[in-house]
């Protein structure tokens, strides 16, 4: 398939696009700025003797406070625009860069046994943290110096956030930039919820940990194109609801018996792409989906039949 070749074959680079996408998210969506980007790791569990670069990791699913349970796979780290999307009514956190941090072993097997391996820590240059529940929690804030042996002194603004019901444990957030007021930072560490949220809907809807490559290339590339299609089709999607588009109109955010919402999710969206695609591409449906020449009787569906099957391949597809 001309998929496969792109992935395991052909000659592209990943940081060049993920610097495209980039771009079209900002102009989208922040063309005013500030930017406010958002980095976590997550683990995508296979097996196979062939795929070199997994490791044994904590499992963040199924581990608690107080069971550590570890899980073979690979591990990628993810950079996330946090912005507002319009169509959803509150801030998604979109990948656009997303890369392979294999383990210290793997790199040790590799023939440039030099190379250093690298933590997240350096891959992020930031602390991993948790997200918290909204409450009314106590803040405490001031300016400090970070200082390391051999390197510049680094002024630092720390926030303290103390749970004031004793259901949490303090929390400290640090900040580079000493003139952010601390709710400002409380408020930036809040919202990286969302990347988690990211990466539960691209397991749902877009086929991150199903796919069965083996290949060294093919395993690099596939699931930062499924993470950074989750931020195309977010940009798509609201240039249909800009346009107002007649997907978008006529079908509208889908409701449910048990569960009403006012905004659109993720699989509103990517159920007005689909049937925009697939609209644009009934005219040629003849030259794209011919698969005999023998002419047979045709019969055309009702209006209204056709609409709702196709609504409900928008949505389970």
């Amino acid at each position: 398939m001309a998929a496969d070749r792109v992935l395991n074959r052909a000659n592209w680079s990943s940081l060049q696009a993920a610097q495209v996408l980039l771009q079209l998210l900002v102009k989208a969506f922040l063309p005013q700025g500030p930017l406010v980007i958002g980095g976590d790791d997550t683990l995508e569990r296979r097996r196979g003797a062939r795929i070199k670069a997994k490791g044994i990791n904590r499992d963040p699913v199924r581990s608690s406070d107080t069971q550590f349970v570890k899980t073979r796979g690979l591990r990628w780290l993810c950079l996330m625009l946090l912005v507002p999307v319009p169509l959803a009514g509150r801030l998604w956190a979109l990948p656009f860069l997303t890369a392979l941090a294999p383990s210290e072993r793997y790199q040790k097997q590799r023939a440039r046994q030099r190379r250093r391996h690298k933590t997240l820590v350096d891959w992020m240059k930031a602390h991993r943290k948790r997200a918290v529940e909204p409450r009314v929690v106590e803040i405490a804030t001031d300016t400090a110096i970070w200082y390391h042996t051999g390197k510049v002194p680094v002024p630092l603004r720390w926030v303290l956030v103390r749970d004031s019901q004793g259901e949490f444990s303090p929390l400290s957030l640090l900040c580079t930039d000493t003139e952010v007021e601390a709710m400002q930072i409380v408020q930036w560490f809040v919202s990286r919820w969302q990347v988690e949220v990211t990466f539960h809907e691209v397991r749902q809807h877009l086929g991150v940990e199903t796919q069965r490559q083996w290949s060294n290339l093919a395993s690099a590339r596939t699931t930062p194109v499924l993470l950074g299609l989750f931020s195309l089709v977010t940009l798509l999607a609201q240039r249909l609801v800009d346009q107002r588009a007649p997907e978008v109109q006529g079908s509208g955010v889908r409701q449910s018996a048990w569960y009403q919402k006012e905004k659109a999710t993720f699989a509103d969206a990517l159920a007005w792409v689909r049937r925009h695609i697939w609209c644009h591409a009934q005219t040629h449906a003849q030259e794209t989906f011919c698969t005999s020449h023998f002419k047979r009787e045709k019969q055309k569906l009702q209006h209204a039949l056709w609409n709702q099957m196709t609504d409900l391949l928008c949505y389970s597809a």
